[in-house]
């Protein structure tokens, strides 16, 4: 096997650090600009830690290859940050897929499905695991067929659960039905997110996989920038996500009343609420109610959402459940 190529390593751990500063900074960006749960919070440090770990292993691994092993075959040594890249690399599709995880079941609460997709996540976190001992334990094991059996396992469980996941959250989001317009908004927003990072991330170990067989000095750029991409994939969609959600709120009005008429509503008949404010004997409420019931037949006035009423009467915006979602 040829030696890794000295440039396309230096050009791998430019990339890669300035892939990671850019995930500093919009980490740091995102959660200063917009309220987010305790679990998201931890969820996104939590990716830079792992990055700067898997960063600080490309900065190492290139010092090695370049300057105290130049021109070794790779095959004749396997460093230690090699193991560590694996595991931090995995550990950052862990945290991306129990994002989306959470998603989905905050949304469908299907215990089936959801233990489907955790099952997934073990098993590939499981087979990095093995693949990790087994290249420790072997200096030559990554490039042997049972280390690259290892390694495609992995790999293709990976991109199989982000798949999966995409799919399920975008199915369960479209079977959503919604008489809202931005609420409409947001769930497809959120089936276009799923899609965009389970179908881009999946891609990226795709080609992992392919060069590893055919272009060492690709694999290994695409192996040290996987977990870049899973984060920045993630990171990206959810502040497009939250910018897209905050401009339907300001344009949809200042007042929840704008805002409900701006909402289309659904054609059911008037109903009358018991309430005290009306101060209506039952004299005076059955002739108004059939005189209302003919004049609608008759098509001389418009029928009323019920829960527009409601809407004003309390003060509550029907969008609230799936403003959170994200």
């Amino acid at each position: 096997m040829t030696p890794l190529d000295a440039d396309a390593i230096l050009i791998t751990s430019w990339f890669n650090t300035a892939l990671y500063t850019l995930q500093v900074f919009l980490t740091f960006w995102y959660l200063g600009q917009f309220e987010t749960s305790k679990q998201s919070r931890y969820g996104l440090c939590g990716m830079l830690v792992v990055d700067l770990v898997c960063t600080i292993m490309v900065l190492i691994s290139t010092r090695l290859y370049v300057v105290n092993y130049a021109g070794l075959e790779v095959v004749d040594v396997i460093f230690w940050t090699l193991p560590v890249s694996i595991l931090m690399t995995f550990a950052s599709a862990t945290i991306e897929q129990a994002f989306f995880v959470s998603r989905y079941w905050n949304i469908t609460k299907d215990k089936w499905l959801t233990g489907t997709i955790i099952i997934f996540i073990l098993a590939h976190d499981s087979l990095a695991i093995t693949t990790v001992v087994y290249v420790s334990a072997n200096s030559t094991a990554q490039y042997t067929s049972a280390g690259t059996k290892y390694t495609i396992a992995s790999g293709a469980i990976c991109a199989a659960t982000d798949v999966l996941i995409a799919s399920a959250l975008t199915w369960r989001v479209n079977k959503i039905h919604t008489f809202y317009a931005s609420t409409r908004n947001i769930l497809r927003r959120v089936g276009f997110f799923a899609v965009t990072c389970g179908f881009t991330t999946a891609a990226w170990t795709i080609i992992m996989i392919v060069t590893l067989f055919t272009a060492l000095n690709g694999w290994f750029f695409v192996f040290y920038t996987l977990g870049r991409a899973y984060s920045l994939t993630l990171l990206g969609n959810l502040i497009l996500l939250r910018l897209a959600n905050a401009k339907d709120s300001t344009v949809s009005g200042s007042s929840n009343y704008n805002t409900a008429l701006s909402e289309p509503v659904v054609l059911t008949p008037l109903q009358f609420s018991h309430d005290s404010s009306l101060r209506m004997n039952n004299h005076s409420v059955k002739p108004q109610s059939v005189d209302l019931e003919r004049q609608g037949r008759q098509g001389r006035i418009s029928f009323v959402d019920p829960s527009l009423l409601d809407r004003q009467r309390h003060n509550v915006d029907p969008r609230d459940n799936v403003k959170s979602l994200p």
